[in-house]
């Protein structure tokens, strides 16, 4: 079952922005390092979407601009997020899984003491993959419109 929700906040900056529309797979176990998921805050039952940087015995799950881990237990876990729609649009780049897994390696702990440089490498490797993602749209398009 698939669920349908806004996003907002600052802690998944740039890669999430407010208004986004999140499509949100219910899961309790099927997840890996990059993935985003949904989560209840264990103090207030806020919904919270973060990155899951280790998926083994005990996860790990951080937001991409914060400091410190979560806490959180799977017991917690609503889901992972499938895709996002910004301005009505699929931006599902996030599910590209080579992007996904050298985001969670910039986010662990050992960049703590280099959090600029891997703040850096982290909007630097968005930016590769949104110019890349509409250059190759753009080529399908031109594509589509000379083949009628």
């Amino acid at each position: 079952m698939s669920l349908q929700l806004p996003y907002s906040g600052k802690s998944m900056s740039p890669y999430l922005e407010d208004g986004d529309i999140l499509s949100v797979f219910e899961t309790n176990d099927n997840f890996g390092p990059g993935d985003l998921l949904l989560y209840k805050n264990s103090l207030d039952s806020e919904l919270i979407v973060h990155r899951c940087l280790y998926a083994g015995i005990c996860p790990t799950v951080k937001g991409d601009r914060n400091l410190e881990m979560d806490d959180f237990s799977v017991d917690l876990l609503i889901g992972r997020v499938s895709s996002v729609f910004r301005k009505g649009r699929n931006v599902s780049y996030i599910n590209n899984i080579f992007c996904n897994r050298f985001l969670s390696l910039c986010s662990t702990n050992s960049c703590s003491e280099h959090g600029k440089v891997c703040r850096y490498l982290h909007q630097a490797t968005l930016m590769v993959v949104i110019f890349l993602r509409k250059t190759i749209l753009s080529i399908v398009y031109r594509i589509s419109v000379m083949q009628r």
